[in-house]
């Protein structure tokens, strides 16, 4: 995580057989601090890709949703629910119910 005065944000590095072109171009430009802009993956994603990237050797990530969480609106957790059924269609879920683990993440 990047931190400046009142803003943070989440530096995501990706497999891209599991980040589809959907949420990258689906991505916000922020900008991040004064003169840098950068595309931002949609809170919805960022959940599932740290539910997707968390294991107890990664302690980070189970932080990292725990904020996003934190954060999340209703329609941030429809975003994620559609991402983590379009990774499991896709077949880049890693073996891993994503719907049934952002449930138990969610309780959504």
């Amino acid at each position: 995580m990047m931190t400046t005065k009142n803003r943070s944000a989440f530096l995501t590095f990706h497999d891209n057989q599991i980040v589809n072109r959907k949420l990258i171009v689906d991505a916000l430009f922020l900008e991040v601090v004064p003169n840098l802009t950068l595309p931002v993956a949609q809170i919805g994603d960022l959940i599932v890709l740290k539910i997707l990237a968390s294991s107890t050797e990664r302690p980070q990530d189970q932080i990292d949703l725990e904020s996003l969480l934190k954060v999340a609106k209703d329609a941030d957790l429809d975003r994620a629910r559609w991402t983590a059924e379009l990774i499991m269609q896709r077949g880049t879920n890693r073996e891993r119910d994503l719907v049934a683990l952002l449930r138990q993440a969610t309780g959504y």
